[in-house]
């Protein structure tokens, strides 16, 4: 019986382990995540400024 209560306790162990793993994955995930949707809007910005640049100074040209 003292075998089979350690033995639930190495499984716990390793568990928690797992647990704490996906958790730390998943934190990641979610900065990168955000960091990607951060960039784009940084992107979108940056053109719309850059066209609006071209277009007051005159540069902006329609083909």
């Amino acid at each position: 019986m003292e075998n089979l209560n350690t033995t639930l306790q190495q499984i716990s162990d390793l568990l928690k382990t797992v647990e704490i793993a996906i958790l730390i994955v998943a934190v990641a995930l979610s900065i990168l995540l955000i960091g990607e949707f951060f960039l784009k809007i940084s992107e979108s910005w940056c053109l719309r400024v850059s066209d609006f640049t071209h277009f007051h100074y005159g540069t902006h040209r329609i083909d």
